[in-house]
């Protein structure tokens, strides 16, 4: 059963950001494009702020009690042809300039590929520093401090990908990964990043399944979506190859162990029988009570 009405409601009662927590991470980032823009030593080679992740495709969802949610944020930065053999530098230099500011310096944690900035209760936001190089073929290349070297990158690419793919879908396809993410982080029973999700879950969406309807309302393309992905899981017993959508020679499997991939695999298939179950439910009640096992009980009408 499609039960629209407490679909609506566990969105917007539980899924979905507080428009609030939105306003704040504005303000950060405002903020912190505003200091890395106007510092005597970055000012030159700054360029430009760009959202990546969760952020930029409208999958981002409210975190758990306790918990912060993360955005992800892109610093354009000019070509440096100093640092070329060097290319931590571009990481280290934004975390240097961070740690001289008083507002920054405790808040601030150098990662692999970024500098974190965390707002306690609240958010982290994600500095990841890029260039772009120009050549025969344009490329933006973020920085692996760990291995001092570039890797390549296509945001601009990666957000159309999921745009496109979210309009065959019928515009389902960011709501399903939002219901899948609160799904992982609420039952905690697998751990798989959001990218994982958005590039396995958005991989399965295809014009055929479009024509038959099987994305026509938001029940109907979470369920349609979750039978297809379960059903490539399925077919690969290991960790397979996970090509970044937007970028060729890019992908995304290192973000998995074969134990952790194994682990979601068996979750996600068992999930899927229940989620098919409760949308084939043809009395009301039992079909509430299936999603509210799936969902908890979040899911009801909105208040």
């Amino acid at each position: 059963m499609r039960l629209h009405d407490y679909f609506a409601g566990l969105l917007r009662n539980v899924v979905n950001i507080n428009p609030h927590r939105l306003d704040r991470l504005e303000k950060h980032v405002a903020a912190l494009s505003g200091y890395l823009g106007e510092d005597s030593e970055l000012s030159s080679i700054v360029k430009g702020f760009v959202r990546q992740g969760s952020w930029a495709h409208r999958t981002i969802i409210k975190p758990l009690p306790d918990r912060e949610f993360d955005a992800d944020l892109l610093v354009r930065m000019k070509r440096q042809p100093s640092w070329s053999a060097d290319p931590r530098q571009y990481l280290l230099s934004m975390y240097e300039t961070l740690a001289e500011s008083g507002r920054y310096r405790s808040r601030i944690t150098l990662k692999t590929r970024c500098v974190r900035v965390s707002y306690a209760g609240d958010c982290h936001v994600d500095l990841v520093p890029y260039v772009h190089e120009y050549g025969w073929f344009d490329r933006d290349l973020i920085v692996d401090r760990k291995k001092n070297q570039f890797e390549e990158i296509n945001p601009k690419g990666f957000s159309e990908w999921m745009l496109g793919r979210d309009r065959v879908a019928g515009g389902n396809l960011r709501t399903t990964v939002r219901l899948l993410k609160y799904m992982r982080d609420y039952k905690g029973t697998f751990d798989a990043p959001s990218v994982i999700l958005t590039v396995v879950v958005g991989g399965q969406v295809n014009r055929l399944d479009a024509f038959f309807d099987r994305y026509c309302d938001l029940p109907t393309a979470f369920t349609s979506l979750v039978k297809a992905t379960d059903s490539w899981l399925q077919k690969y017993p290991d960790l397979p190859h996970l090509p970044d959508p937007s970028c060729p020679g890019v992908s995304f499997e290192h973000r998995l162990s074969q134990p952790t991939y194994a682990k979601f695999r068996t979750r996600f298939h068992g999930y899927a029988g229940k989620i098919s179950e409760a949308y084939e439910a043809t009395r009301r009640a039992g079909s509430i009570e299936l999603w509210q096992e799936i969902f908890g009980e979040g899911f009801a009408p909105p208040t």
